[in-house]
């Protein structure tokens, strides 16, 4: 078991400032509860994964402040405010995604912060210059794979292993050699 602090624990300080005042503390694991909708924000959000960043924090949970409507939301036969629910907790997967996947994959890696922050502020342009109101996961692993394929093929390894979901070694061992293939070629 490992045991961490949550943002939570600083209410009704500002999330951003809890999350700072925790990092100060070397805490390890991190637990974030999002307390407006503004904190779903790109900008806001990629505040939150530098100070994470930067202090070497896990994040191992976010938390939304509207988990208490999730019955009104989703248990409904009102169409709308089932639609409007999935819309909302999206973004929250969304802001997941930009947290954790990465510096899950980049553990004990030569992979500096700057770097890593590098390829986050990428794949955030990507997606907004693609003007979808809507975009798939897959999308966003794909972005993050080409991202982490730049910075660390270690590190890229690790995070395709999980978000492929690999069967068997083959097909781990098929995406290697395709790394290596591009590698000999550049």
């Amino acid at each position: 078991m490992q045991c961490g602090i949550s943002s939570a624990c600083l209410y009704p300080c500002e999330t951003k400032d809890a999350l700072a005042q925790i990092a100060g503390l070397q805490a390890g694991p991190v637990e974030i509860f999002l307390n407006t909708f503004r904190e779903l924000d790109e900008d806001y959000l990629a505040g939150l994964a530098r100070t994470v960043r930067a202090a070497g924090c896990r994040v191992t949970s976010l938390h939304p402040f509207t988990c208490a409507l999730e019955p009104f939301l989703f248990f409904t036969e009102y169409q709308n405010r089932f639609e409007d629910g999935v819309a909302l907790y999206r973004r929250y997967f969304h802001a997941c995604q930009l947290l954790g996947g990465l510096l899950r994959a980049c553990e004990k890696r030569p992979v500096s912060y700057q770097m890593l922050e590098t390829a986050v502020d990428n794949i955030e342009q990507s997606l907004r210059s693609s003007f979808e109101q809507e975009v798939t996961s897959v999308h966003i692993g794909e972005l993050a794979m080409r991202e982490l394929k730049k910075v660390d093929e270690v590190a890229y390894v690790r995070f395709a292993s999980v978000y492929r979901e690999f069967r068997d070694i083959d097909s781990f061992m098929n995406e290697l050699r395709q790394l290596m293939e591009q590698r000999q070629e550049h």
